[in-house]
C-alpha cells in the first residue's frame, strides 16, 4: 500500500511535463492530472493534439517502467516540416508587402483604372465590398439594379433605365 503511494507521489511530480506511457499512448503525451486508486493509479493526459484522454495503471505496469519522462531539450524537426511552417508564415505576411495581394494571386491581369477603383475606392466602404459580384452575368444584374435606383421612378416608368 505504501508502494502505490510513493508511485503515485512520484508520478505527480511529472504533472505539466511530457511523458511516455508504453502500451497506452504512440509518442510523447503531457501529464495533466494523477489520482491513487490503492490498486492502480489513474493519469489524466493530454495527447499532442490537444485531446484529455484518461488511462489507469496498474501497480505492477509501473514497477516495470511503463511510465518515462521525455528528454528536455530541442529536439531536431524535419525540413518538410519546417518549409509547410516558414510558408504558412509567408503567406500570413503577405498582405503586408503586397497591398494587392488578391490580384497577383489571381492570375488576372487587372488595368490600373480598374485595380485603383477597386482597392481605392471600392473596399474602403463598408456597403459596397460585400456588393462586389465574382462573375460577370451578376455583375450586370447588380449594376442594372443599382441603376434603377439611381435613375429614380420616373425614369422607370417611362423605360429609360438600363
Amino acid at each position: 500500500m505504501a508502494s502505490s503511494t510513493q508511485t503515485a507521489s512520484d508520478l505527480a511530480a511529472l504533472i505539466g511535463r511530457r511523458i511516455s506511457v508504453a502500451g497506452h499512448f504512440v509518442g510523447f503525451v503531457t501529464l495533466d492530472g494523477v489520482d491513487d486508486l490503492g490498486h492502480a493509479v489513474s493519469l489524466r493526459i493530454r495527447t499532442a493534439d490537444g485531446v484529455l484522454q484518461e488511462t489507469v495503471l496498474e501497480l505492477a505496469e509501473l514497477e516495470s517502467g511503463t511510465v518515462a519522462p521525455a528528454e528536455e531539450g530541442a529536439g531536431l524537426v524535419e525540413g518538410g516540416q519546417l518549409f509547410d511552417l516558414i510558408e504558412s508564415r509567408r503567406i500570413e505576411l503577405a498582405y503586408a508587402h503586397d497591398p494587392n495581394l488578391a490580384v497577383s494571386l489571381s492570375g488576372v491581369r487587372g488595368l490600373p483604372h480598374q485595380i485603383i477603383a477597386v482597392y481605392k475606392h471600392m473596399l474602403p466602404q463598408p456597403r459596397l465590398r460585400f456588393g462586389l459580384p465574382t462573375t460577370r452575368v451578376p455583375a450586370r444584374r447588380s449594376w442594372r439594379g443599382f441603376c434603377s435606383r439611381s435613375v429614380g421612378p420616373s425614369a422607370q416608368a417611362l423605360g429609360r433605365h438600363a
